[in-house]
C-alpha cells in the first residue's frame, strides 16, 4: 500500500503528461471501437504531442526518473502499440489482420523493454514504437487494404537491429 501512495506522491508535471498520453490512446481505442477512425487517429496524434512534451520537460527539468519511464513505457504501449492495433482491426475482421495485430503489439511490448535497459543514449535499436504507429496510421489513411501489411512491417522494424539515430527538437 505504501508503495502505491509513495508512486502517486512522486508525480511531477512531466508526470501528468505521460497519464495524458496515455488517456489520449485509450480514447483512440474507444472512437477505434466506436466505428470512428478518424478521432480515433487523432486521438494517437495527440498522444504523440504528449509524449513529446512529457520527454521535453523531462530534459529541461531534469527529472528524468525510473518511474517515469515506466510509466512512459506503459502509456506508450496503449497509445502506440494498442491503439493503431485496434483502429486497424476496426476495419478488419480478417484472421491474418488479427494476426498481425497481436505480432505489432507484441513487437511494441519487446520494443519498449528493450529501451528500458537499453545502455546507449544517442541512438534506437529497433523503430521506436511513436514512428511505428506512424507508419501504420499513415498507411491506414490512405490504404485499408494494405494497413495490415503495414502492422507487419512495423512489427519487423521494431524488433530489428537497425539502428535509428535520435531526434532532437
Amino acid at each position: 500500500m505504501h508503495m502505491i501512495h509513495d508512486a502517486i506522491e512522486t508525480l511531477e508535471a512531466k508526470d501528468f503528461l505521460t497519464l495524458a498520453n496515455g488517456a489520449s490512446g485509450f480514447l483512440s481505442i474507444y472512437y477505434a471501437l466506436s466505428n470512428n477512425p478518424i478521432a480515433a487517429i487523432a486521438f494517437v496524434l495527440i498522444s504523440g504531442v504528449f509524449d513529446y512534451l512529457d520527454g521535453k520537460v523531462a530534459r529541461e527539468t531534469n527529472k528524468s526518473n525510473e518511474f517515469g519511464k515506466q510509466l512512459d513505457s506503459l502509456a506508450d504501449i496503449v497509445s502506440f502499440g494498442v491503439a493503431p492495433a485496434a483502429i486497424v482491426l476496426s476495419d478488419s475482421y480478417a484472421t491474418l489482420s488479427l494476426v498481425f495485430a497481436i505480432c505489432y503489439v507484441c513487437a511494441g511490448f519487446i520494443r519498449l523493454a528493450a529501451f528500458n535497459i537499453q545502455k546507449e543514449n544517442n541512438a534506437y535499436f529497433g523503430l521506436p514504437i511513436p514512428g511505428a504507429a506512424f507508419l501504420v496510421l499513415l498507411v491506414f489513411y490512405f490504404s485499408h487494404t494494405l494497413a495490415p501489411y503495414a502492422l507487419l512491417l512495423a512489427t519487423i522494424l521494431m524488433v530489428s537491429n537497425l539502428r535509428f539515430r535520435k531526434l532532437s527538437f
